[in-house]
């Protein structure tokens, strides 16, 4: 039932030795979810266990029926893909390390989607511009995932950061967090550095356009968080 299914992270919170049978299961449920399609070839009606790009990526009905952490990156794709294998390594790596003391953070997923550069100011895709128009960068978002319960909350954010550590630590072009998912990143005076070193050209454009726009003149859209990441370090 959807009712219990959304109890889910409580149970997770209380019995954390479930993480892993729960996750293993979300995954295999995939083959039960069988749906109508047609054989091309033989023109005839048959069934699909389902489609591939769902069956190895998105698990619709676990995101819409739990409340979840979430902490995404968006990266430059090599062209030997190694940097992504290597952001994708380092979760698994911390994944390991929590496991072996019986504890599971992570408690839903590590995914990624591909997709080209972007030129918006403030789209963590900004990371891959700079070639000319039509030549675009390959561009990966990496995130992970929990369940999202008060009860496993700290140790979720501890992970996380931990993530983002190792992330941000990678040599050449540096990756720039999805500002539409909870970052879980404070905005301490590194992070704020690392956001300005790694894209402040583009974020200064941003503040020039909204002050020559006369759009929100009392910042009515801004909090304490953007008051200060989008606060220029160099100008303090």
């Amino acid at each position: 039932r959807s009712s219990d299914l959304k109890n889910a992270p409580e149970w997770l919170a209380n019995y954390p030795w479930l993480t892993p049978l729960f996750t293993s299961l979300t995954n295999c449920s995939q083959k039960s979810c069988k749906i109508p399609g047609t054989n091309i070839e033989l023109g005839e009606p048959t069934r699909i266990v389902q489609q591939l790009p769902r069956a190895i990526s998105y698990r619709f009905w676990v995101h819409q029926g739990f409340t979840v952490y979430d902490l995404e990156f968006a990266h430059v794709v090599n062209d030997d893909y190694e940097n992504i294998a290597t952001a994708c390594q380092d979760v698994v790596d911390l994944v390991t390390e929590y496991a072996n003391k019986k504890e599971y953070p992570m408690s839903l997923a590590l995914e990624m989607r591909f997709m080209s550069d972007s030129k918006s100011y403030l789209c963590p895709a900004v990371v891959g511009n700079g070639k000319p128009a039509g030549d675009s960068i390959k561009v990966a978002y990496v995130e992970v995932l929990a369940l999202g319960s008060l009860q496993t909350r700290p140790k979720w954010v501890e992970f996380a950061q931990r993530v983002a550590e190792k992330w941000m630590a990678v040599d050449g072009v540096k990756p720039l967090p999805h500002w539409g998912k909870a970052s879980e990143l404070p905005a301490t005076p590194q992070f704020v550095k690392y956001l300005w070193d790694n894209n402040g050209e583009n974020m200064q454009n941003f503040l020039d356009q909204l002050e020559v726009s006369g759009a929100d003149p009392d910042r009515i859209f801004f909090n304490e968080y953007l008051e200060t990441v989008l606060n220029n370090p160099s100008k303090l």
